[in-house]
């Protein structure tokens, strides 16, 4: 979060400490802003990932993964209810973490994993991910948890098993005819 000085909502002193401290408080809101990225604390329930870290990290473990856009109205909404899964499973160790990567700042991560559109969400272990269908959809934390705690290479199986059905079905019935007018 970055803050922006406006002197129509905030007074000299606010922007005063701001300038010394190199951050300040919203008196609206309750929300930190800081001028440097650089300066913004460490979130300590979703790790910020980048190009350069992003092997290194999830080389161990798995990971629910959250691309995002900085601007995206849909990454807002999403963002804290991620947030509070990744809170919660590390307080109940649920066996995976949670981490976010910036998609106009890593753009090359955003390519290597299809993560388009923003918000997109995946469950990335030992070099295999699964993306979430319908990243814009806001959904409960368990949910989230839920879909964390997946295995990836089972949901592929599954989902493998699930197309191979549809595929009988579309042969044998009139259900797939239904399906494409949708």
């Amino acid at each position: 979060m970055y803050y922006h000085y406006d002197s129509t909502t905030h007074d000299k002193l606010t922007y005063i400490d701001f300038a010394t401290r190199r951050w300040a408080e919203d008196d609206f809101e309750g929300d930190v802003g800081y001028f440097f990225k650089e300066d913004e604390p460490e979130d300590p329930y979703m790790k910020t990932l980048t190009q350069e870290n992003f092997d290194e990290v999830t080389s161990t473990g798995k990971w629910l993964i959250f691309f995002y856009g900085a601007r995206c109205s849909y990454c807002k909404d999403i963002m804290p209810i991620v947030r509070d899964a990744g809170k919660h499973a590390i307080m109940h160790d649920l066996g995976f973490r949670v981490a976010k990567v910036e998609g106009r700042e890593c753009p090359q991560l955003a390519r290597r994993f299809g993560a388009f559109p923003w918000p997109f969400l995946m469950v990335y272990e030992n070099g295999k991910g699964v993306s979430l269908e319908d990243g814009r959809v806001a959904r409960t934390m368990e949910q989230y948890l839920d879909f964390g705690v997946l295995d990836p290479l089972d949901y592929q199986v599954a989902e493998e098993e699930n197309a191979e059905e549809c595929s009988q079905c579309n042969a044998g019935c009139d259900a797939g005819d239904a399906r494409d007018e949708l």
